[in-house]
């Protein structure tokens, strides 16, 4: 026994007719109660979809450059590598802790920083550049802090990894 596959015919002409009576309510409009007549109402459900479509792209345009200056915004807001040495502040008071012997906070290990940032780029531009010149900037500070730093600071995981290893075999 051979099943048939199902044809999708499209709407119904009941659900047609619901549609364009919800588009009518919806600008306050009467309903109709008769039945569906191609003639009479598939022009005015066209017309209805057709501004209902126009609608949805001034609505797609609209968040478009909505969210083109919230990402200008974000990236003025980025720090640059010549800000760097004002930021850190947070490293010399954490040696100043260690040094009178207030115990410094653990940092995550790499396997929580990784799971964290997967999947997300850096959110800052040039994080490459950034890396190196924020080591070069700290060049006493150990790996994990670094990375852990880079991290907070907008830089993936695996880029703040990769350019640590690279700085420091550049270094030596």
């Amino acid at each position: 026994m051979t099943s048939t596959p199902a044809i999708n015919v499209g709407p119904s002409n009941a659900e047609k007719l619901a549609l364009l009576n919800e588009f009518r309510a919806s600008l306050g409009m009467s309903t109709f109660a008769a039945p569906w007549r191609p003639a009479r109402h598939q022009p005015m459900l066209d017309g209805f979809l057709a501004k209902a479509r126009e609608q949805l792209d001034a609505s797609n345009a609209a968040f478009a450059v909505q969210q083109d200056a919230e990402i200008e915004r974000d990236l003025a807001d980025e720090p640059s590598p010549s800000k760097i040495a004002a930021d850190m502040t947070d490293v010399e008071i954490a040696n100043e802790d260690e040094a009178n012997g207030v115990e410094p906070t653990k940092l995550p290990g790499y396997k929580v920083l990784a799971r964290e940032s997967a999947g997300t780029k850096s959110k800052i531009e040039k994080p490459v550049d950034f890396v190196h010149a924020f080591l070069d900037a700290n060049p006493d500070m150990k790996r994990k802090e670094a990375v852990a730093a880079l991290i907070a600071k907008g830089v993936n995981y695996s880029t703040a990894r990769t350019q640590y290893q690279r700085w420091f075999s550049n270094k030596r």
